[in-house]
């Protein structure tokens, strides 16, 4: 399995033992970001350095 299969995102998950909803994943692709929101991860679409900072500082 590769991304964008979602089954590496479920994988990852059953590895960490973790719920979706616990997760937090991003990414420059915005493919990889839309599947991994359709899993229910708090997925966030990475487009510099500034904007992930503050999205970071938020959480």
């Amino acid at each position: 399995m590769r991304k964008p299969d979602p089954g590496i995102f479920q994988l990852a998950m059953g590895i960490a033992q973790v719920n979706p909803d616990q997760c937090y994943y991003f990414d420059d692709r915005i493919m990889l970001t839309e599947t991994a929101k359709g899993l229910g991860i708090n997925a966030f679409h990475h487009t510099d350095f500034k904007t992930t900072k503050s999205i970071i500082e938020h959480l």
